[in-house]
């Protein structure tokens, strides 16, 4: 990056976590609090301070990020000012904290880099006005082997990644910033509209608006892109149990039919790019998709079926939204008489598609060695339900 884009120290980088409403700025007022040195002194670098929503889905075995779990998460950061001319690159004049990181942790965020906690700053000379965008596109923790994750390319005004399917539930926010309006001098006779967010804004919204200037920092409101699909084996009762238990199981579990690599559009000039309209599309022409378990292994991952709610297969798999005609579910039951290979249509929610934000149970039913059903349910981060449940009887 351009060093003269900001700069960088080593220091704890305290991203505080702001109110999640957003309404008109209220009139400019006295500041009445002590402030940072840098709020008046322009000859300081000014710290970039993002704030971020928790999630409040329900947390499934499958993990999808949540106020739970979300502690150490790590996520991408890019800044960029939307209405500036040149071409979007790594080291555009424009572009702010392409290819940087930080994570949620002890109800904070901080940025990160592979030596520990890092703190950015905005130019010292206001030229451009950011929007900034989150993203969470890996299932690693480990800072190296996320970063190795991301593959960003510009194409265009847009910055685009790929993301391989299954094991990550793929996240996106934007910040865009209110405007604010004041007397940048107490002698000024006109006031100035600051828009967009850089130095100036911050000492500014910290000036004008000392009680609420949280309001008017970068605040990342995140949304679940993917829908998660989860499947259990099932014994139908005790009886059954006992018949199956030790004898019995499903493994080898594969989703055929979608797609295995999403594409990811990060932010992008065009309104129909930034997470209006489908920001998440297919990189790939359709295929299968194993279960994995969480460690990522994907072979074998045999279960026996048991009553009540069964015993999940594997951790769970984030798939594309998209409609669930011609989508299968193929696994293997394995028994005394040997392996026997079943593929049946997926059930088909109400609707007719899998929605981002929601995840949907099928239970494998399992009667006896002779007779398996496949059913399913809905449940999540939103409510939802299946006119009809069942995929096949067999047996």
């Amino acid at each position: 990056m351009n060093k003269s884009t900001f700069i960088i120290l080593g220091l704890v980088a305290v991203l505080t976590v702001a109110c999640s409403k957003k309404h008109a700025p209220e009139q400019p007022q006295t500041p009445v609090i002590e402030q940072e040195e840098w709020v008046s002194n322009e000859s300081l670098p000014v710290p970039i301070s993002i704030g971020q929503n928790t999630l409040d889905a329900a947390l499934t075995k499958a993990a999808p990020i949540t106020d739970e779990n979300i502690g150490g998460t790590l996520f991408g950061v890019f800044g960029v000012d939307l209405e500036a001319d040149g071409a979007w690159s790594e080291t555009a004049e424009q572009v702010l904290l392409y290819d940087k990181y930080a994570k949620f942790e002890a109800d904070k965020m901080q940025f990160v880099e592979a030596m520990g906690d890092v703190q950015y700053y905005y130019p010292l000379i206001t030229r451009f006005n950011y929007t900034f965008y989150g993203f969470h596109t890996s299932s690693e923790t480990d800072f190296t082997a996320y970063k190795n994750d991301f593959n960003g390319t510009f194409e265009g005004d847009a910055l685009y990644t790929e993301i391989p399917l299954g094991r990550t539930d793929i996240l996106w926010a934007k910040a865009s910033a209110n405007d604010i309006t004041g007397r940048l001098k107490e002698e000024d006779a006109e006031e100035t509209t600051l828009k967009g967010f850089n130095a100036k804004y911050a000492r500014y919204s910290r000036r004008w608006y000392p009680g609420t200037y949280t309001d008017y920092q970068p605040l990342l409101t995140y949304q679940h892109l993917t829908s998660a699909l989860h499947f259990y084996a099932v014994a139908e009762d005790e009886e059954a149990y006992n018949t199956l238990n030790g004898k019995v199981t499903v493994k080898n579990l594969s989703v055929i039919g979608i797609p295995t690599t999403a594409k990811l559009c990060i932010a992008s000039k065009s309104t129909e790019g930034e997470g209006v309209l489908e920001p998440l599309v297919p990189a790939t022409a359709t295929d299968s998709l194993k279960m994995h378990n969480l460690a990522g292994v994907t072979d074998g991952l045999g279960v026996t079926p048991t009553t009540g709610a069964g015993t999940e297969i594997g951790e769970g798999m984030f798939i594309i939204p998209q409609a669930a005609a011609g989508i299968e579910v193929s696994f293997t039951l394995t028994s005394p008489n040997g392996d026997v290979y079943f593929k049946d249509s997926i059930p088909v929610p109400q609707g007719g598609s899998f929605e981002a934000g929601k995840f949907y149970n099928f239970k494998i039913l399992v009667r006896s060695l002779e007779e398996i059903v496949i059913n399913a349910d809905l449940s999540g981060w939103n409510q939802g339900a299946f006119d009809d449940n069942q995929v096949a009887d067999i047996g």
